[in-house]
C-alpha cells in the first residue's frame, strides 16, 4: 500500500508552488534524431529559464517570516515518458538494456531510474543550478511523487536527483553542502499536508487510468520493480513503440489526422498489432490475477498512517474493474456492437419467414445501438471534475482550507462551498498546454500564512 504518514512540519513556511513540468518528456529518439546531437536537443532551454526566471524572482524577494518552501506537487519529471537508453547515446551504465526496453523504454527499475534522473540534470542543467542556488541560500524543498516521476519512490533515484542539485549549485557558483541539502529537501509519495492550513498531492491517485494497481507503489512478489498504471503501460507499450507518434500533439489530433498518421506514416496493421498486444498486457491481471502472499498482503506494501476516511476515499478513486477497463478501450461498446450484429445475421440465416427474420435482426441491431448510446453516456473520462470532487472530500477529511493538486494539466481556483475551503489546480508547464512564448502563462501559487493566490510567469521567447 502507499506509504504516507502524516507529518508536521518544523515551522510554518510561505509556499511556492507548481506542478508538471514533466522534465525530460523529449528525451525520445525521434527528438534527438530532429535535433541533430544530444547537446543540441540540450539549447533547447525554454522551460529552464522560465523555471530559473522563477525561483530566482522568489529568491531576491524571500518571506519576511524566513525561507520559502517550494513544493513540486507532482510530474515534474517525465520518467515514463523517456525512451532512450545507454544505447541509444552510445554510452556505458551499470545495467545492459533489454530488447524490449531499447523498443519501449526502460523499466521501472532503481538503477534504471537514476540512470535516466542523471540524463535529465544533464539535458536540463540550467533548472538544476538554479534549484541549487535557491537551496544554497537556505529555502526548503518538498517533492511531491506523481504518475510520471513514480521513480522517485526510489531511494537511488532520489540520491541521484540530490547529486544533479549540488553540481547545479556548484557549477552557479554556490557552496551546498549535502547533509544541509539532504535537511532541506524531502519526498512524500503520496502527499504534503500542514494541518489546519493546506492538503497537497498530484491527483493521479484519484484517477483509475493514472493510479497504482491496489495502491501497491511495487509489483506483488517483486519489490524492486514499480507497480505500472494503465496510463503507464500505453505510454510505454504503444507510443514509445512509434517514434513518429509525438504524443502531446496526438492527444489534440482530428479523426482525420489521426487517420493519415495510420496510413500514410506508419503502418496500420502494426499499428493495430501493437494496440492489441497493449490490451492484451493490460487484460492480464484482470483475466488471471496474480497470487496474493498469505494474510491478504504484497511485498512492498506498507501501513498507511492518514486522516481518517483519505485512504478509503482513494481506494474507492482508485479502483479499476475489469469492465472499466474494457470501456477504456470500448470494448465493451466493441462487443456489444458486434454481437448485436451477429445475432441478427443468426436470425436471418435460421428464421423461416422473411417477416420473423427482418423484424428480429432490426430489433437485435437497435437493441445492441440503444445499449451503445447508454455506456457512451456513462463514460467519464474527463480528469479535473474529478478531481475536484475529490478535492472537496480531501477537505472535509482533512478539515483544511485548501486542497491544491496538479495532473490535469487545466488550471483551476474553484470555492469549495459544501466545506467552505478552496481546490487550486496548479496546471502544467509542458505539452499542450503549455504557454505561447511571450506570454504571461506558467502557474505556480503562493501561500502566505492563510492567504493563497494563483499567478502566472511569463514565457521566455523559445530558442532553437
Amino acid at each position: 500500500m502507499l506509504e504516507q504518514t502524516t507529518r508536521r512540519s518544523k515551522e510554518e513556511r510561505d509556499l511556492l508552488l507548481f506542478s508538471d513540468v514533466h522534465l525530460g518528456a523529449d528525451l525520445k529518439r525521434r527528438v534527438l534524431e530532429a535535433a541533430g546531437s544530444f547537446d543540441a536537443l540540450c539549447q533547447r532551454d525554454h522551460v529552464d529559464r522560465a523555471l530559473g526566471g522563477l525561483l530566482d524572482h522568489y529568491a531576491q524577494d524571500p518571506p519576511a517570516r524566513g525561507p520559502w518552501r517550494l513544493v513540486l506537487a507532482g510530474d515534474i519529471v517525465d520518467f515514463i515518458g523517456i525512451n532512450l537508453s545507454p544505447v541509444d547515446l552510445g554510452e556505458s551504465a551499470p545495467f545492459e538494456p533489454s530488447a524490449k526496453e531499447t523498443e519501449f523504454g526502460l523499466d521501472p527499475l532503481p538503477e534504471r531510474g537514476a540512470w535516466q534522473m542523471g540524463l535529465v540534470a544533464r539535458r536540463h542543467p540550467r533548472f538544476f543550478e538554479r534549484l541549487g542556488a535557491f537551496l544554497a541560500d537556505g529555502h526548503e524543498l518538498v517533492l511531491v511523487r506523481g504518475n510520471h516521476d513514480a521513480a522517485f519512490h526510489w531511494p537511488q533515484v532520489r540520491q541521484s536527483f540530490l547529486e544533479a542539485v549540488l553540481d547545479g549549485a556548484s557549477r552557479a557558483g554556490h557552496r551546498l553542502d549535502a547533509r544541509d541539502l539532504a535537511e532541506r529537501v524531502r519526498f512524500e509519495d503520496w502527499f504534503y499536508l500542514e494541518p489546519g492550513r493546506i492538503f497537497v498531492e498530484h491527483g493521479h491517485l484519484h484517477d483509475e487510468l493514472c493510479a497504482e494497481p491496489d495502491q501497491s507503489l511495487v509489483e506483488p512478489g517483486r519489490p524492486n520493480r514499480l507497480a505500472e498504471p494503465i496510463s503507464t503501460q500505453l505510454l510505454r507499450r504503444f507510443a514509445n513503440r512509434f517514434p513518429s507518434l509525438d504524443w502531446e500533439a496526438a492527444e489534440k489530433w482530428s479523426m482525420r489526422q489521426a487517420l493519415a498518421w495510420a496510413f500514410f506514416v506508419e503502418n496500420p496493421l502494426r499499428i493495430a498489432l501493437a494496440f492489441l498486444g497493449t490490451i492484451a498486457v493490460v487484460l492480464k491481471p484482470y483475466l488471471w490475477p496474480r497470487k496474493r502472499l498469505p494474510g491478504g498482503a504484497s511485498r512492498g506494501e506498507a501501513t498507511v498512517t492518514t486522516p481518517e476516511g483519505l485512504s478509503a476515499l482513494v481506494r474507492h478513486a482508485a479502483r479499476m474493474t475489469l469492465r472499466g477497463v474494457l470501456r477504456l478501450f470500448y470494448l465493451d461498446r466493441a462487443m456489444t456492437m458486434g454481437g448485436g450484429l451477429m445475432l441478427s445475421a443468426s436470425c436471418v440465416t435460421l428464421a423461416k419467414p422473411w417477416d420473423v427474420k427482418g423484424t428480429a435482426a432490426a430489433g437485435l441491431v437497435l437493441a445492441a445501438w440503444a445499449v451503445d448510446r447508454w455506456m457512451a453516456a456513462g463514460r467519464d473520462i474527463a480528469i479535473a471534475p474529478k478531481l475536484e470532487r475529490a478535492a472537496e472530500d480531501i477537505a472535509r477529511a482533512c478539515a483544511v482550507p485548501l486542497v491544491v493538486m496538479g495532473h490535469s494539466h487545466v488550471a483551476q481556483d474553484t470555492s469549495l462551498g459544501s466545506v467552505k475551503s478552496r481546490y487550486v489546480n496548479l496546471g502544467a508547464w509542458v505539452g499542450a498546454h503549455r504557454p505561447s512564448p511571450g506570454s504571461a502563462g506558467f502557474v505556480h501559487l503562493i501561500v502566505r500564512g492563510q492567504e493563497a493566490e494563483l499567478r502566472r510567469w511569463p514565457a521566455p521567447v523559445a530558442r532553437g
